[in-house]
């Protein structure tokens, strides 16, 4: 049994002439008016009560103040990510382009800057057995080196070809064996 302080009363709400604070049911704060300032919460009555538990205020979870962190990390990691991937376009479009350049064996580059170029007329008078001489005669000028090597007799072949005249993208591709016309082909449409 606890002790009661002197001369007073065991209930607060019989001291007399006191002034008596109304307390939110929800939370616990002091009320004045029909509503709770901090909680909004109605209060169901104008009689006086005591608050179930003191108000403490608790600070906002460690991982709250952590997130801001984390996502700043984020961030910083996804920017560092697009960087290096915006380097590796880069350099991969260099490559590819340096590479363009030297495709294949370098005939291409070259068969431009030749312009004189190879006709339908032309093309038809081209026959197997011809020569070197013969052929770019007709032509009308020097082919281009596409590729040389040995075949499976061992005879030294050589490949030259001649862009298109009308048809930049067409060429015709004269293998010589012996410097005699063992293969003409046509690549597009002259």
């Amino acid at each position: 049994m606890e002790p009661n302080a002197p001369n007073l009363p065991n209930n607060p709400s019989s001291i007399p002439n006191e002034p008596h604070e109304i307390y939110c049911s929800r939370c616990g704060s002091p009320v004045r008016g029909r509503f709770c300032s901090i909680c909004g919460f109605p209060t169901a009555s104008q009689t006086p009560s005591v608050p179930s538990a003191p108000l403490i205020f608790v600070p906002p979870a460690p991982s709250a103040v952590k997130s801001k962190g984390h996502t700043a990390s984020i961030i910083v990691s996804i920017a560092a990510g697009a960087a290096v991937l915006i380097l590796l376009f880069i350099m991969l479009l260099r490559f590819s382009l340096s590479s363009y350049s030297t495709l294949p064996l370098e005939a291409s580059s070259e068969m431009n800057a030749a312009r004189e170029g190879v006709s339908s007329e032309e093309y038809q008078k081209l026959s197997v057995g011809m020569s070197y001489a013969q052929a770019s005669a007709i032509i009308g000028g020097d082919g281009n080196l596409v590729d040389s090597g040995e075949n499976a007799y061992g005879k030294t072949y050589y490949i030259y070809g001649w862009p298109g005249e009308r048809n930049e993208s067409a060429a015709v591709y004269l293998t010589f064996i012996d410097d005699a016309i063992s293969e003409i082909s046509v690549d597009g449409t002259l």
